[in-house]
């Protein structure tokens, strides 16, 4: 049994689970800033808030280092397009996938951009 399903958690996210949302928030290239707030190590009784604060700066600093600095677009070459329709929603999401492309993460997809479908 997980540690965090019989402590308190005021998030609907597990810590590795936020790690991994951190690490492709670092992945992310037009990703400019980034913030924790209410972080106060004098308030943090165990320290379980601060430490998981610093897991969280160091996924997201790892993902930093591994961007590519590769802008798709629709019109790019090498990469595999692929467009998915949801019923009930006005807009197609476009994911393009690189060729050749290590996966890194689990991923090597990107969603690029989200198109109406009338």
């Amino acid at each position: 049994m997980r540690l965090e399903m019989v402590m308190p958690r005021p998030t609907v996210f597990f810590g590795d689970e936020a790690c991994q949302l951190m690490r492709y928030a670092g992945l992310a290239e037009r990703l400019s800033c980034i913030g924790f707030f209410e972080t106060n190590p004098l308030l943090d009784h165990n320290g379980q808030t601060v430490h998981l604060v610093a897991q969280l700066i160091w996924y997201f600093l790892e993902g930093f280092t591994l961007r590519s600095n590769d802008f798709p677009t629709e019109k790019s070459e090498g990469f595999i397009k692929y467009t998915a329709t949801q019923p009930g929603l006005n807009n197609d999401m476009i994911f393009l996938i690189k060729v050749n492309l290590p996966i890194v993460g689990g991923c090597n997809c990107l969603l690029v951009t989200t198109k109406p479908t009338h």
